[in-house]
């Protein structure tokens, strides 16, 4: 008689849900790219606003490493070899999932900080063009008069 034991691991790993502080909204003002390493997200800016990215390979939850590539940069897992382009698409497996992008918002009232804080709502998944727009005022900014 044999005995077979099977894993059954998923193809892709979900970060869990949670609140990553990315600290003073002042300090991203006019700043293209951000990464931020404790929480592993790239955090840019273009016309329309803020957006973030997880640096996470979406099949064994390790943080991405960057490489130059032919079209731009290319993150990849140095553990199980997938690649992603620098919008997080899949360009080799055996990721499945391309990088997620995740909801930001302002903190207002928010237990953990001051109200100009930005926070990524890690787990909680957007659209590629999601954006939040960077606010004209900035609570406990020094205003330019006219």
């Amino acid at each position: 008689m044999s005995l077979f034991v099977f894993s059954c691991r998923p193809s892709v790993q979900e970060r869990p849900i949670g609140y990553g502080n990315l600290g003073p909204i002042a300090s991203y003002r006019k700043q293209e790219l951000a990464e931020n390493y404790d929480h592993a997200l790239i955090i840019r800016q273009d016309l329309k606003g803020l957006y973030v990215m997880s640096t996470l390979c979406t099949r064994e939850l390790r943080r991405l490493k960057a490489k130059k590539g032919e079209n731009g940069a290319i993150l990849f897992c140095d553990v199980c070899g997938s690649e992603y382009n620098e919008n997080g698409k899949v360009i080799k497996g055996p990721a499945k999932e391309d990088l997620p992008y995740y909801n930001l918002e302002i903190a207002e009232g928010k237990p953990h900080g001051p109200h100009d804080t930005l926070y990524a709502r890690i787990g909680m998944k957007v659209s590629p063009s999601w954006r939040l727009p960077f606010p004209e005022v900035i609570p406990g900014e020094a205003q330019k008069s006219p």
